[in-house]
């Protein structure tokens, strides 16, 4: 007699007791991290990123690379004021008190202003005293205004201003590019003023007094501009004067005075600006920025030669 087993192979096999008949769950996706979502935005490989900015932007003055706090730390204030470390934007050390101090340079600052949609524009002027401190000539003061847009459309200015006897400091900048640097933190503390959510964020003479080091490392500098002969000078002021004549458009010609020119050769062309539109020599109105960007400079010391490249498998944030 055979045995049936037609049952048998047509049966289904019985549950395990306590085991569940629900499909089994995906495993979760991972958030996308502020390490990846700023490598995908600059097209780089996180990994990169990371050992990039560990050895360049964001090493400490010892050589050593930041801690994976300190990193992402760096990479939030980075990603939510759009600025990017790598052109010398912002760049960070650690605080005498604990934490990382953020230092933005005043490129940094001016790609805040242009990326917030309420920011509408920005003019200066130049006090028409001239004051001496420590042998260094320079106007008392500069006013800097800068326009903010309201939801309704219109537009309020608030002020901020940079005295030349408080900001002085001894050192090369100054000495050499006075009115430069008097420029910068006229602009810096407006911003500030309009901008209430940047008074965390330091300038780098800020930031030097807050972190533990007097001269960061990886500090971007921007060359002083060279020297100008006179007959070339002349020639580029005639064609500055004439295109902003052409286009209404004296605020700009200011501001290439300013970050082409120093000293002597600045208060000339200055003169010459004002004397083609009939001004006072030392005042400068409506100067809408317009600069170059400097490239990044990165030092690399033996201490460098420290830091290591973390064998990543995952962003660590």
């Amino acid at each position: 007699m055979q045995e049936n087993t037609s049952n048998t192979t047509s049966a289904k096999t019985a549950p395990v007791p306590g085991a569940s008949s629900a499909p089994k769950a995906a495993a979760p996706v991972k958030e996308t991290s502020v390490l990846m979502r700023l490598a995908t935005q600059w097209g780089v490989n996180w990994r990169d990123l990371y050992n990039t900015l560990s050895k360049t932007c964001f090493k400490h003055p010892n050589g050593e690379a930041p801690t994976k706090e300190e990193m992402m730390s760096l990479l939030i204030i980075s990603e939510q004021a759009g600025l990017n470390p790598m052109l010398g934007e912002i760049y960070a050390f650690p605080a005498k008190n604990g934490g990382i101090v953020p230092i933005v340079g005043i490129n940094g600052w001016r790609q805040i202003a242009t990326a917030n949609p309420e920011y509408s524009g920005v003019r200066f002027e130049f006090s028409p005293n001239i004051v001496e401190v420590a042998g260094v000539h320079c106007n008392e003061y500069v006013k800097c205004v800068v326009s903010r847009r309201r939801k309704d459309g219109s537009s309020f200015d608030t002020e901020g201003y940079a005295f030349f006897q408080e900001k002085f400091r001894q050192t090369e900048p100054w000495k050499n590019q006075p009115r430069q640097m008097l420029f910068n933190k006229a602009q810096i503390q407006a911003l500030k003023n309009a901008f209430p959510s940047l008074s965390s964020l330091y300038d780098d003479e800020e930031g030097k007094d807050a972190a533990d080091v007097a001269q960061p490392v990886n500090q971007p500098t921007a060359a002083a501009p060279a020297q100008w002969d006179r007959a070339a000078l002349d020639h580029k002021m005639a064609q500055v004067a004439q295109l902003a004549d052409a286009r209404g458009e004296w605020g700009n010609a200011t501001a290439w005075v300013m970050n082409h020119t120093s000293g002597s050769d600045q208060e000339y062309a200055l003169a010459y600006l004002a004397r083609v539109r009939g001004q006072r020599p030392q005042r400068a109105e409506d100067a809408q920025i317009v600069r170059e960007r400097p490239a990044p400079r990165v030092n690399e010391p033996a201490a460098a030669q420290r830091v290591q490249e973390m064998p990543l498998q995952d962003p660590p944030f």
